[in-house]
């Protein structure tokens, strides 16, 4: 699945460092680029479009926040809308 973007999440992944954490929504947090790729492997299969509604962005040094909406586009033709607010420290330029 491409990302709203366009993107997929194999390049997706040479934006974060090799020990990054990603945690999205309930589930656990994972670590680093394989740990990424497995849990949206899992993941991916249950929507058809994932897309980022950003509202607000700030900054301060090397972090990152965005609050946004996520609106999910489900393989059943629901469409869910909900809240997110991702914090991302950039190290060592990613």
């Amino acid at each position: 699945m491409a990302l709203s973007n366009g993107t997929t999440w194999t390049s997706t992944l040479t934006c974060f460092t090799a020990a990054a954490e990603y945690k999205a929504g309930n589930f656990p947090a994972v670590f680093g680029h394989e740990a990424i790729r497995e849990f949206a492997v899992k993941v991916i299969p249950y929507f058809d479009k994932v897309d980022h509604k950003v509202k607000s962005t700030w900054q301060k040094g090397d972090t990152l926040i965005s609050e946004m909406d996520l609106v999910y586009h489900r393989k059943d033709g629901k469409v869910v809308t909900v809240p997110c607010v991702d914090i991302i420290q950039r190290r060592t330029g990613k």
